[in-house]
């Protein structure tokens, strides 16, 4: 019984994760942890141990034990199904999910202020600040706008958000607790997002054994299924473009805005937002300088670019690639029609 209660506790700690904000030190703990300094293996050791639970439960020799196995497994997707439904770049979310301390905690200090982070060549420096954008509701930013430094367009951006929140005239104390309370909320997006995405595993593990239970009884229907939960989850198939990632980008924007294509638009703040989202989490290669097959990913720098790069030059590429597809197309109708 004791295995039993220790994995649905965990399983419960997922969907409710002990969140606080630190006024003293105007930062976010997440499970005592500093969300902007979070150990790399966090998730993964959690996900491992979690996983350790549910093999100590899962007796196949015990029927009652598979019956468990079959209850816990049910509730790990209707976890996941709800978690589906929340949007982690919204402010107002974030918030309602911390307990406030006006106190000092016994925790240590963290050793870096949310908002100080840097760029480096290998970071993903940019998307970061344009999720940033995003989250505190900033329409038609890009950090890959002009000339901007880094450090210049993060700048830039902080700017625009005090003005948004009436604080542009305010002490730099002041703005740099509201900056600083805004970067927490980033970074704990970033730890509800892994969280979801660690409770997404754990369910494919449990549907696996499941699955595996099913095999050696009579199969019953249940209310839920994982492959029913995920159906729209675009990351379960691969799709190779014989071409470059700024083909891709042409072909999706001009079927997108052509109105042949669409996605959901719930959640979104710019039009084209959750098109770029599936792309970057959807299974599809391009071809790389060397000729290699890359996964698509970082696909808002290429969208940026075409958006606000030298308009002659992007769209001279996208007419070539037009004109090939309209000459690959018309050679296609020819051959329809000669076999007609």
């Amino acid at each position: 019984m004791k295995n039993i209660i220790d994995l649905n506790s965990e399983i419960e700690k997922i969907i409710n994760p002990v969140i606080e904000y630190h006024h003293e030190h105007e930062n976010i703990s997440f499970f005592d942890e500093w969300v902007n300094d979070m150990p790399r293996t966090f998730f993964t050791d959690w996900e491992i141990a979690i996983k350790e639970k549910i093999n100590l439960v899962a007796d196949l020799g015990n029927p009652m034990k598979i019956q468990i196995i079959k209850v816990i497994h049910q509730d790990v997707l209707e976890k996941y199904k709800e978690q589906l439904e929340l949007n982690f770049n919204d402010l107002e979310l974030l918030k309602s999910k911390q307990n406030l301390y006006w106190r000092n905690k016994e925790l240590e200090a963290p050793k870096e202020k949310p908002m100080n982070i840097y760029y480096h060549p290998d970071s993903d420096f940019s998307d970061t600040i344009e999720k940033f954008a995003e989250l505190n509701d900033i329409k038609n930013f890009s950090p890959y706008d002009g000339d901007n430094s880094p450090d210049g367009y993060k700048d830039e951006l902080e700017d625009m958000i005090l003005d948004k929140f009436g604080l542009i005239e305010s002490t730099q104390e002041i703005q740099d607790e509201k900056i600083n309370q805004l970067y927490a909320n980033l970074f704990l997006s970033h730890c509800l997002e892994s969280t979801r995405q660690m409770l997404k595993r754990i369910a494919e593990y449990l549907d696996s054994l499941v699955g595996f239970i099913k095999k050696a009884e009579n199969f019953e229907i249940d209310k839920y299924s994982f492959d029913e939960i995920s159906d729209n989850d675009p990351t379960n198939l691969k799709l190779e473009f014989k071409t470059n990632k700024l083909n891709v980008v042409f072909l999706y924007k001009a079927l997108f805005e052509e109105g042949f294509i669409d996605v959901d638009r719930k959640n979104q703040k710019q039009k084209d937002t959750n098109l770029k989202k599936y792309l970057d989490n959807a299974n599809i290669y391009f071809l790389n300088e060397k000729g290699e097959s890359v996964k698509v990913k970082g696909i808002n720098k290429e969208f940026s670019k075409v958006k606000n790069g030298d308009k002659g030059e992007y769209e001279r590429q996208e007419i070539e690639l037009l004109d090939l597809i309209i000459s690959k197309f018309s050679d296609r109708r020819e051959k329809i029609l000669e076999s007609m």
